[in-house]
């Protein structure tokens, strides 16, 4: 995905979505978000904010990275 990809997602997504984007399971998308301490609205369903997203994946503690383009 690219970081213009990543800026066109909604402001605020909620773990499934998160899990797409990532593409991983949704076990796995909980366990980054407690792990790793993301912000989190706890409005049901709970809710990532894309700039803490983007923001996780740039700190390079992820295997997640942007694709060069667009």
């Amino acid at each position: 995905m690219t970081e213009k990809q990543m800026k066109e997602l909604p402001a605020l997504l909620t773990i499934k979505e998160m899990a797409q984007v990532l593409r991983i399971e949704l076990n796995a998308a909980y366990q980054i978000i407690y792990k790793k301490h993301f912000k989190i609205l706890r409005i049901a369903p709970k809710r990532v904010p894309r700039c803490e997203l983007i923001n996780w994946i740039k700190s390079g503690n992820s295997r997640f990275r942007f694709i060069e383009g667009d």
